[in-house]
């Protein structure tokens, strides 16, 4: 949808890096932001930020910044440890996003959109999330994106398994917390996915998933609780053709306004793919 409404992100800054040692390296960042959207503060300021990046050993590395933006105060910081059969990373990150922005990480599912509910995958967590959005004008909106993230995955010859959480706080750029426009307010929404995986043959394989997340709306006081189950069985036909069977059920429960009547939903579905690979 084409409301007329064009956002601008103007940014220019220098990075300097000093590597002290194997293990540390120091940089700094400084620059300026010229920004142009819709918002209840000034979208313009200055850039800074200072951090290291720390290499213990072959397996373990810890990066981390602290500095200022235009919205204030911002930090990023990436923990990521790897053995032979298991690997860990936690992240933290700030981030300036449209709405078209943050739904572009989301890879659509089958499962489609049930009362302004949109379900996707998530790449950075290895799994399905549901994320709800009230507003067709996705175009409009500017946020401060801060997210804090987890996975743990573990993969054994034909076995592999994967748990990782999430916390997502929309901080809504336009300062109108009490709008009654869709989608103007601030946004959290927290959960976990985990999923195994058994390869029953090189061309065929089994999974099964879950995934529970809660959503909050600061604008009028509204919730939701999306659980989403599933199992898969993948065959390659042929180098070039696939074929997927899968079940799945969602549940969505809300509460807090009268907004929510009539939105909760169970679905069970089972779909049958077939794919082709050029």
């Amino acid at each position: 949808l084409d409301t007329g409404v064009t956002n601008k992100f103007n940014r220019m800054q220098f990075n300097i890096g000093y590597r002290y040692s194997r293990k540390w390296l120091f940089d700094v960042t400084v620059g300026r932001e010229q920004n142009e959207f819709s918002s209840a503060r000034s979208t313009d300021g200055n850039i800074y930020t200072i951090g290291f990046d720390w290499t213990p050993n072959e397996r373990t590395n810890v990066d981390f910044s602290w500095g200022e933006r235009f919205f204030g105060r911002t930090a990023s910081a990436n923990i990521s440890y790897r053995k032979r059969f298991t690997s860990f990373n936690l992240n933290y990150s700030d981030q300036v996003q449209t709405t078209n922005q943050f739904f572009s990480q989301f890879n659509p599912t089958g499962a489609g959109n049930f009362n302004n509910n949109f379900f996707a995958q998530d790449p950075a967590a290895f799994n399905d999330v549901g994320i709800q959005t009230d507003t067709p004008t996705l175009n409009d909106n500017v946020f401060l994106l801060r997210s804090l993230r987890s996975s743990l995955n573990w993969q054994k010859r034909r076995n592999s398994a994967n748990v990782s959480t999430f916390w997502l706080a929309r901080e809504d750029q336009g300062g109108d917390a009490t709008a009654t426009t869709p989608g103007s307010a601030d946004q959290t929404s927290y959960g976990f996915n985990a999923n195994v995986g058994h390869e029953l043959s090189p061309d065929t394989s089994l999974r099964a998933d879950t995934s529970w997340q809660y959503n909050e709306f600061d604008r009028d006081g509204a919730d939701n609780t999306l659980i989403r189950m599933g199992a898969s069985l993948n065959h390659n036909l042929s180098q070039y053709m696939g074929l997927n069977l899968r079940y799945s059920h969602f549940r969505r429960s809300g509460g807090g306004t009268t907004q929510q009547i009539g939105q909760d939903f169970t679905e069970n579905s089972i779909t049958l793919g077939l794919t082709f690979r050029l």
